[in-house]
């Protein structure tokens, strides 16, 4: 199928050109009542880039809090007086920072909760330094409708820009008629998103398939075209259903980003795929991590590792990398549980180690003077 350009406009295209100049003109001079500590835009973030790499955090995948909470020792960081609240954002926090300082183009949040309302705030926080905040972008879960988003809501807790993606996915090479009909249902969330001070991001999922067509750099122009006619959006996120890389024509680099699901191995070849078509960065989504990222220095330890291989033009093997820093995360895991399950005593003598008693006399232990 080919995608060509026509002149044939269809009822609704009138309002979607006026929708997409109260985005141009919403998002360029700021909509009142915005809050002061917005983070800077992905479009600012991913232009003139050759390609940046964005992660994104689930609220589904956030750990259940431990007795002290996420994991963070009160006994070694004095923080008795800290409240339960105040503890369980430490390592969400601690997160923040790390990919900030590992470069990440933006980061992507999935859902409300913890995660929106402590990532904003420390990323804002470090601004005139370096490297300076990250773009928020928040993505709604699947069951929510984009119709239904709180756009006062998100603008209030320092959200730069809302990932409005179609209802439908697209079949392979749609046509243009295909591309308005799954635009449709983003007229008004475009409108309220923009008019809240925030920047729309849109998501266009389509089928890609090793054996199924798809669009050209010609067709895939036409598409660009016509969103950015119809939602005024300065970056649109490509999602592929399938292993295709679609290329992004001259006129529109450094503005195209891919959404990335793919299994952790796999992320340092599909980036350099990415890079060879013209994409300005791929926004990695959380179905990339492993099972084994369990806590929050789990996920920046992993994105960390990522990011860094991936950003490289000379193939670094993303694979050893993550599994080196696995192991010695398993380890140092492994030794805190032993600490915690309290095989040992007071005296560091181990019943754990195959003894009834914790000093043999008979076998040469002793007590020695601490």
């Amino acid at each position: 199928l080919s995608c060509k350009s026509t002149s044939t406009m269809h009822h609704g295209m009138l309002g979607w050109q006026l929708v997409a100049l109260a985005v141009v003109l919403a998002y360029s001079t700021g909509a009142a009542g915005a809050v002061t500590t917005r983070v800077p835009s992905l479009a600012k973030a991913v232009k003139g880039q050759k390609l940046t790499l964005g992660v994104e955090v689930n609220h589904a995948d956030v750990p259940a809090p431990p007795e002290r909470g996420y994991g963070v020792s009160i006994h070694h960081q004095n923080l008795y007086d800290k409240s339960e609240q105040e503890l369980r954002s430490i390592p969400i926090r601690q997160m923040s920072e790390e990919l900030r300082e590992a470069k990440s183009s933006c980061i992507a949040v999935r859902g409300m909760g913890e995660l929106l309302e402590c990532i904003p705030e420390e990323q804002a926080e470090a601004k005139g330094s370096f490297p300076g905040p990250r773009p928020i972008l928040y993505v709604p879960p699947v069951d929510e409708d984009a119709a239904d988003l709180d756009v006062d809501a998100l603008s209030g807790k320092g959200v730069s820009g809302v990932l409005l993606a179609t209802s439908t996915v697209l079949p392979p090479a749609a046509s243009l008629e295909e591309v308005d009909a799954a635009l449709e249902s983003l007229k008004a969330p475009v409108e309220a998103v923009s008019k809240a001070g925030m920047e729309p991001v849109i998501e266009l999922s389509f089928e890609a398939g090793e054996d199924a067509p798809i669009w050209d750099e010609d067709a895939a122009e036409d598409v660009l075209k016509r969103i950015e006619e119809l939602t005024g959006a300065s970056v649109v996120v490509m999602s592929p259903r399938g292993s295709a890389v679609v290329p992004v024509p001259a006129s529109f680099k450094g503005r195209v980003l891919s959404s990335v699901r793919v299994p952790w191995t796999r992320i340092n070849d599909l980036c350099d795929d990415l890079r060879a078509n013209g994409y300005a960065g791929a926004l990695l989504r959380s179905e990339c991590m492993p099972m084994a990222a369990q806590e929050f220095q789990d996920w920046s330890g992993f994105w960390k590792g990522v990011i860094a291989s991936a950003r490289s033009n000379k193939s670094k093997n993303v694979s050893m990398m993550v599994a080196a820093q696995q192991q010695k995360d398993a380890m140092a895991a492994y030794i805190q549980k032993v600490k915690a399950s309290g095989q040992f005593g007071d005296a560091g003598t181990g019943a754990s180690l195959g003894g009834d008693d914790a000093i043999n006399t008979e076998r040469g232990d002793y007590l020695g003077f601490g």
